[in-house]
């Protein structure tokens, strides 16, 4: 459910991370791994801003063949979770 996809882009030595179902979140990392690793709070944050906003929370698309994804961390999810539900009920 909070699975979402990312592109990673080489940039002048770093590579970009960017979500095409959460423009809000972006970063860099000094290679894959670091990219990939900071994707998980660049996601968080990006998400954070449609929680406090009130808004729903974006569906992740799928992936790619061979795309790799990024989710929030295991302490965030439980508090999207439950977000999703109660703005799924109409409650907010």
């Amino acid at each position: 459910m909070f699975d979402y996809p990312v592109t990673l882009t080489p940039d002048d030595g770093s590579v970009l991370v960017t979500f095409a179902d959460v423009p809000e979140a972006i970063t860099f990392g000094i290679n894959e791994e670091d990219a990939l690793s900071k994707a998980v709070d660049a996601l968080e944050t990006g998400l954070s801003f449609y929680v406090d906003a009130g808004k729903p929370l974006p569906l992740a698309s799928q992936a790619a063949t061979g795309q790799k994804t990024v989710r929030p961390s295991a302490l965030e999810l439980p508090r999207l979770n439950a977000y999703q539900a109660l703005t799924e009920q109409g409650v907010k």
